[in-house]
């Protein structure tokens, strides 16, 4: 308390943030009560219909094969950005990719996926933040470990689609940047992780996604993550077509 206020003197009185319209409504309101209102509130549309997108979400089957390496890569990203974060570290986002600005859905995009500003800004920017890690933490020296488990992803066929792709570009630069922030925060599965190869490094991956972010302290819904992705793609009618399908 002491602290505090000592601060509080020091700094002076807290300037309120200037937000735009949206983004204070958004900060007021939360987040997950705004995500739990967006899935009831907006409706996609399907066959010149109307359907909230909370039926989307239920017909999501997580454990479906069909959305584990998007789900991976969310999670790699979620924690990267988390520990990049917690670890205070200088980041320098990069620029935001083109297919990131708002200017790219036009409004009959947004009005069919139930895409908002909000949503849009909020992934731009963490994808961009996502980018300026990976920059900050590669080297000459990880060039060959990076290759080595790039090439060991794609003989596995581990790689992410559509949007998965666009939002956190599921490599070996994203599989080191995330291990090596593991290792800086003491978070790792066993004693063995010391050894810096390619197999130690996918064998961190599967734990991560294995153990689960609640186990890191941090929030994950599966189905709006995947309902997500298939908003940016334009592609909701492809999880209904799975649940038919299975």
């Amino acid at each position: 308390m002491r602290f505090a206020a000592s601060r509080i003197a020091t700094l002076g009185p807290a300037q309120p943030p200037r937000l735009r319209a949206y983004e204070t409504v958004h900060t007021l309101i939360g987040i997950e009560y705004f995500t739990h209102e967006r899935l009831n509130a907006i409706c996609a549309k399907r066959q010149g219909k109307a359907m909230p997108l909370s039926q989307y979400t239920e017909r999501v089957a997580v454990g479906d094969p069909s959305y584990r390496s998007y789900l991976r890569a969310r999670a790699c990203q979620r924690l990267i950005n988390g520990w990049a974060r917690e670890l205070h570290l200088e980041i320098t986002p990069a620029p935001i990719l083109p297919q990131w600005l708002p200017n790219r859905f036009d409004l009959a995009h947004r009005r069919a996926t139930g895409l908002t500003l909000i949503d849009i800004a909020r992934e731009g920017r963490e994808a961009a933040f996502t980018a300026g890690v990976i920059g900050s933490l590669s080297s000459p020296a990880s060039r060959s470990l990076v290759s080595d488990i790039d090439r060991q992803l794609a003989e596995a066929g581990f790689s992410a689609w559509g949007a998965g792709a666009e939002i956190t570009h599921l490599d070996g630069r994203l599989v080191y940047t995330l291990r090596r922030l593991g290792r800086e925060k003491g978070i790792l599965p066993d004693e063995n992780e010391d050894a810096d190869t390619a197999e130690a490094a996918l064998h961190y991956l599967e734990w991560v996604y294995r153990t689960g972010l609640q186990h890191f302290g941090y929030t994950f819904d599966a189905a709006t993550e995947i309902l997500l992705a298939h908003q940016f793609a334009d592609r909701l009618d492809d999880i209904l077509g799975l649940r038919a399908a299975s």
